[in-house]
């Protein structure tokens, strides 16, 4: 599911961006929403604050009211990961500007081929949305972050960091680990208060935890060892003790 979300306070654009949207859905077979706006206004930041995943926002630079670019700087204050889309007529004002920014906007100018530039960066965005769906995403440090599920053994914490060990590699983030097992699927859960464990690929717990790839741990507390062990006889269809 793809979230788009429309401000523009011309109603000639906002049937115009509708229109795109649906070709879109219709062409690419991936379901949608819209919520559509002709200001910045409160039904606009609910739905931005909203937890909708796979946003893409279509933004009017500048309305009667609001400055575009402030409302999408205050949007990446708590969403590091939406598409943000620029339209506007004022290209010599602030396409400079948006090309320099570090929060990593799109920029449509509103011209004759306006429908079909909308279009490809659709197009471009919902490849991408779809290579990332078994994958864990995040930006940490303004770097793009993107590792396969089945890939991730284990994540835990060490001298105030969070590393996330794959079956070839570990990776060193600042994000929490509670951020990182909400972006997580089910087969993710906590074995210890400072570790995360992929139950599919464990292959023996006991006191300790063994991997796939023959590699063990012990961080396995009392508080949360019953819950990885039920998990793990559900996920491997194992009955009995």
């Amino acid at each position: 599911m793809i979230n788009f979300i429309v401000v523009d306070d011309m109603e000639f654009f906002r049937e115009q961006i509708n229109d795109v949207i649906l070709s879109f859905s219709m062409k690419s077979d991936i379901p949608t929403n819209k919520y559509i706006f002709d200001e910045y206004n409160k039904n606009f930041r609910k739905i931005s604050n909203s937890k909708l995943e796979n946003k893409i926002y279509v933004l009017d630079i500048e309305t009667p009211k609001h400055n575009g670019i402030e409302e999408a700087k205050k949007i990446r204050k708590k969403d590091e990961n939406s598409t943000i889309i620029f339209l506007t007529s004022y290209e010599s004002t602030y396409y400079p500007s948006l090309l320099r920014s570090e929060m990593k906007y799109n920029f449509v100018s509103k011209q004759e081929l306006f429908k079909i530039i909308l279009v490809n960066y659709f197009n471009i965005i919902a490849d991408n949305i779809c290579s990332y769906k078994n994958n864990l995403v995040f930006n940490d440090h303004n770097a793009l972050i993107s590792i396969k599920y089945e890939d991730i053994l284990y994540i835990y914490s060490q001298n105030n960091k969070n590393i996330i060990k794959t079956i070839n590699n570990e990776i060193s983030v600042s994000k929490s680990l509670d951020f990182l097992l909400s972006k997580l699927p089910k087969s993710f859960v906590r074995s210890h208060r400072a570790c995360i464990v992929n139950i599919k690929n464990i292959i023996y717990i006991k006191n300790k935890i063994i991997f796939s790839n023959g590699e063990e741990i012990s961080l396995l507390s009392r508080t949360y060892k019953n819950i990885v062990i039920e998990l793990y006889k559900n996920i491997h269809n194992i009955s009995g003790d």
